[in-house]
């Protein structure tokens, strides 16, 4: 089973005690997967997989009382919630803030009225029941990514805006799917998405996610150290092979005797280890690694006046 797949059902679990946030929690899952009509009343809660449709149950269950709820196992695939009497649509619309009673009758709102989230806790059963119903999230072996997807700008900046209250910054983008626009409040920032697991409440998952996290991090830091490493080698050992081929011509046209002292005991060192690193040749003259990169640089000057002599 998938990592998000994982996230779900343990989030089906955790159902609150307190009306509000219940309400909260279901006025989300409309939101991402609920099909609403005022002409004529009319609510579905239809879903792909079974878990947002047990949690959808679970939270009409507890929070109404209703009389006209239809469960239904779709054929060729996923499940379906339907309230048939419109007194009760209206009840379950009205207190989830997603229609506002007007002069002319009730009116839909695009996104659930503030008041749905004005409390912290609401925010998180909120941001929960957005994740059951439209979310998803890699698996973190892989890549970090986590993303709710829905059909109305409002609604995706809704979630977005209430990841924020909380210190996370999730952004949205417009994702074309079968013709149509879909906007997506995504994540893609590793502490970030522990954040998120965090606030939903999906506290196994978290500890699974952070040790995934932690084991790549470390794996990451040990292959850029060995990448470093390798590049520094490459660098010393392009250097030696430079400053070897320096000598060995000043060795051959003008010999290494005609060298001041100091340029020849370089000179003599580097022709006796080939392979040696500048701190290895500062170490056995007993002088600074600059004085002995400063030595190589005059008989870089030197080889260099020899080879234009000789052009």
């Amino acid at each position: 089973m998938s990592f998000s797949g994982d996230v779900k059902r343990e989030l089906l679990e955790h159902v609150g005690s307190a009306r509000h946030c219940l309400i909260a929690e279901l006025s989300a899952l409309i939101c991402a997967c609920g099909r609403v009509s005022l002409e004529p009343p009319m609510l579905e809660i239809h879903t792909e997989n079974e878990v947002p449709y047990k949690k959808a149950l679970t939270l009409l269950q507890k929070a109404f009382n209703l009389k006209s709820l239809e469960e239904q196992h779709v054929e060729g695939g996923g499940w379906s919630l339907r309230i048939t009497l419109a007194p009760e649509i209206y009840t379950v619309l009205s207190a989830c803030g997603l229609v506002q009673r007007t002069a002319d009758g009730w009116m839909l709102e695009t996104a659930p009225e503030e008041r749905i989230t004005e409390r912290s806790c609401c925010r998180r059963a909120y941001i929960r029941g957005a994740f059951l119903g439209s979310g998803s999230i890699n698996d973190p072996n892989k890549n970090y990514h986590l993303e709710f997807v829905l059909e109305q700008k409002a609604k995706a900046e809704k979630v977005q805006r209430l990841l924020g209250e909380f210190g996370v910054e999730a952004h949205v983008l417009i994702r074309r799917r079968f013709s149509k626009d879909i906007y997506v409040t995504y994540l893609k920032d590793g502490s970030q998405i522990a954040d998120v697991l965090n606030i939903m409440g999906s506290h196994a998952s978290l500890l699974r996610f952070e040790d995934i996290r932690v084991v790549k991090d470390v794996r990451n830091q040990i292959n850029r150290q060995v990448n470093c490493e390798a590049a520094n080698l490459d660098r010393i050992v392009s250097a030696a092979v430079r400053q070897t081929e320096d000598i060995r011509l000043i060795e051959e046209r003008l010999g290494l005797d005609t060298l001041p002292k100091g340029l020849r005991e370089v000179a003599e060192a580097r022709l006796a280890a080939p392979d040696a690193s500048l701190m290895d040749i500062s170490v056995q003259l007993g002088i600074g690694k600059s004085g002995v990169n400063h030595r190589f640089r005059k008989l870089l000057e030197i080889a260099d006046s020899l080879r234009q002599s000789k052009s």
